[in-house]
């Protein structure tokens, strides 16, 4: 072979290389193949559920971590849930919202199972709500963000693990990790179109609770575009400091990048913000009044929340702490303190005001945390009196 002959080789295989080099980088900058899920209907899931009169009460709990015992029991003792022989299940909490603020799956104590359980549990819970009139309203948390971000990651082996049981006993196709994290399947297309939020009348719900004083169109929009780009693996959905990761520790969001260590989200990110005044803001911008979250079942000092898996409420009823540590015990029927639910009940009264026609509604708002043995605890209760226009009764 001549010296030119080689060289016009050479040349060739190079532009092979160039073309294949850019065809490659055209694929990772095109968002369908870089997201490598299939495209969500945004319009029909979208990533906050918004229901603007709720009809009856509100029910949350969270942070149920493959706990299907202890889910039955805390739903029982709520008054939403039966089971009469030989029917099976029965709804009971007739036009009720109930709201499961995330973390369903990834049981940490052997044997590591429950996390597909709870899920058919509650997939079924929504079907009979809705046939009475309720709604049950299951929402993303950083959990279920994870696995669908990266299904073969060490954070969500146990419900990886979980599902590669079931696919080889039962469902192959149904089961199989990477077809769930790839929203395949009915399994995986309802993980999938979970929301990542819920607003139920002036109650806001998300895993981790940070908005970064976002209001809602902002939040739906940042996220579809987030996942547009990048999947799951949307900084959106599983960034240190979203919605579903965020922290309320030193885990949370730096006053600079070079920082050691964070702050609370509360602080959103300066430790000269009052944190009370932060939570006004946010729920304002959200037009709402309060924020419940779950993610943090500990202590935390900032909040003066001091025993862990508590139900608990800070500043006045503008941020409730609902995750409820489930771990080893919670399925035990002798447990009643891992896990409970929030209650949220709104009563209202009309009378006339002395010597004026003028009506005066009396309204008051109770936020109640339920044990599973039917313990109730008042965490908030507030009473507004005002005219059919919104001014204070004389």
């Amino acid at each position: 072979m001549t010296n030119s002959q080689k060289l016009r080789l050479t040349s060739t295989h190079a532009l092979k290389l160039i073309v294949i080099i850019l065809a490659l980088a055209c694929c990772a900058i095109s968002p369908a193949q870089n997201a490598s899920h299939p495209p969500r209907d945004w319009a029909t899931y979208p990533a906050v559920v918004e229901v603007n009169k709720p009809p009856g009460d509100i029910f949350a709990v969270s942070d149920l971590h493959g706990h299907p015992r202890g889910l039955y029991r805390i739903l029982t003792s709520s008054g939403l849930l039966e089971y009469r022989p030989p029917t099976g299940w029965v709804w009971k909490g007739g036009n009720a919202v109930l709201v499961v603020v995330g973390d369903l799956i990834d049981n940490k104590n052997p044997p590591n199972t429950g996390s597909i359980t709870v899920i058919s549990m509650l997939r079924h819970l929504q079907e009979l709500a809705a046939r009475e009139g309720g709604q049950v309203i299951v929402t993303m948390g950083n959990h279920e963000a994870e696995f669908l971000a990266d299904w073969n990651g060490n954070k969500t082996a146990a419900f990886r693990n979980e599902l590669t049981n079931w696919a080889i006993k039962s469902d192959y196709n149904l089961y199989k990790p990477e077809r769930v994290a790839n929203c395949e399947g009915d399994l995986g297309r309802w993980f999938c179109r979970l929301p990542v939020a819920a607003r139920v009348g002036e109650w806001f719900f998300a895993h981790a609770g940070y908005t970064k004083n976002r209001n809602i169109p902002t939040i739906k929009s940042d996220i579809e575009a987030d996942f547009a780009l990048n999947g799951f693996k949307a900084k959106q959905l599983v960034g240190k400091q979203s919605i579903l990761e965020a922290r309320l520790d030193d885990r949370g969001p730096k006053e600079k990048a070079s920082d050691d260590k964070g702050l609370p989200w509360v602080f959103n990110g300066n430790k000269n913000n009052n944190p009370e005044d932060t939570l006004k803001q946010f729920t304002s911008t959200l037009g709402v009044r309060h924020i419940v979250q779950g993610h943090t079942p500990g202590t935390v000092p900032e909040l003066n929340r001091n025993e862990s898996g508590e139900m608990f409420q800070a500043y006045g009823g503008l941020l409730f702490l609902i995750d409820g540590d489930m771990n080893s015990i919670a399925d035990s029927d002798n447990d009643d303190k891992y896990g409970a639910a929030l209650r949220i009940t709104v009563q209202g009264e009309t009378s006339m005001m002395a010597g004026d026609s003028t009506r005066c509604i009396t309204t008051t708002t109770q936020a109640i945390a339920i044990q599973k043995n039917g313990t109730q605890k008042t965490l908030w209760k507030e009473t507004v009196k005002k005219t059919p226009t919104g001014e204070p009764c004389r």
